[in-house]
């Protein structure tokens, strides 16, 4: 029978972290019996392409309820990009990974967790 592999912490004398393996729980107890402890399983990653495609106003609502629209405004009459402008201008809907997404992200320097955060509070938005 194979056991099931996870993440452990082995812990020094003093209790504090020393190391981090992947291992079996037979052979943690066998070579490290009383110092370790289980870490839980990390919290599954957000492929981009699983994020909603949002509508205009969903877009616009999650960025003013964010406190963001005001910074975004800016970044977009700034870009030197003429399709970022069209984009916000014209566009009906956002996909996450579109280009122009891309780019007014970048430049205002958010965390792509932080984009997808905001898609998903997006598409819980109805009018």
């Amino acid at each position: 029978m194979v056991s099931e592999m996870a993440i452990y912490e082995i812990l020094n004398l003093d209790g504090e972290v020393e190391n981090r393996i992947v291992a079996d729980a037979d052979f943690v107890e066998e070579h490290y019996s009383g110092r370790y402890r289980l870490l839980p399983d990390p919290e599954p990653v957000q492929s981009i392409s699983d994020i909603p495609t949002i509508t205009r106003f969903q877009a616009k609502a999650a960025l003013l309820n964010a406190g963001l629209l005001e910074q975004v405004d800016a970044a977009v009459a700034a870009s030197d990009d003429p399709l970022v402008k069209l984009a916000w201008s014209e566009a009906q809907t956002f996909e996450r990974i579109s280009p122009a997404i891309l780019a007014i992200t970048d430049d205002l320097g958010m965390a792509p967790q932080e984009v997808n955060d905001l898609f998903i509070a997006a598409k819980k938005i109805s009018v």
